[in-house]
């Protein structure tokens, strides 16, 4: 499995959350299974390129999550906070709670990825036969 960018995440004391494994997702299908078959298949059919398959909302869906994590959440909050708040005390509040829970998720999510240590879909499809 490649590494991630921060694997380090994954063991950092939650905020709120009682532990990193909390929200852990259950493992993924079997290799061998209908699920990861035809889980394969479709994320080969819809994410290629030039995919006949992917509708026009799937594709609208990839670009606007495209700038996923941090990056999507803090532009909201900023529209947030510029079109709606005007006490600076509510803004900070509103990004203190907001970013608090966007590091519990991704410290969850980090934490399922290295418990699990498998593959992305990516790579599977790159390397997978």
């Amino acid at each position: 499995m490649a590494p991630g960018l921060t694997p380090w995440v994954a063991k950092v004391t939650p905020f709120t959350m009682k532990s990193d494994s909390q929200f852990r997702p259950g493992p993924p299908p079997d290799l061998s299974s209908e699920t990861w078959i035809k889980d394969y298949n479709e994320i080969q059919s819809v994410g290629l390129l030039t995919s006949t398959t992917r509708t026009p909302e799937q594709t609208d869906m990839r670009y606007f999550w495209a700038d996923s994590g941090p990056i999507l959440w803090q532009n909201a909050l900023r529209y947030l906070s510029t079109t709606y708040l005007n006490d600076i005390g509510d803004s900070a509040r509103m990004f203190a709670l907001a970013d608090t829970a966007l590091a519990d998720a991704q410290i969850a999510c980090w934490d399922g990825k290295y418990h699990y240590s498998f593959w992305r879909p990516i790579t599977a499809i790159r390397l997978g036969d």
